[in-house]
């Protein structure tokens, strides 16, 4: 696990929204959020992938 994702995760434990900012050339700032994503296994995908052709 990375350092960026742990410091993440602490923030979000203490009840907070993580945040990113971004200095862009012309100085102007940009906040992106961050949250956490789950992907659920897609489970057609996963039963045509145990066929054998």
């Amino acid at each position: 696990m990375g350092l960026l994702q742990k410091q993440i995760e602490q923030i979000a434990k203490m009840g907070k929204e993580p945040v990113i900012a971004v200095i862009e050339r012309r100085g102007e700032v940009i906040y992106y959020k961050i949250s956490r994503i789950k992907f659920l296994e897609n489970k057609e995908q996963s039963a045509l992938s145990s066929i054998e052709f």
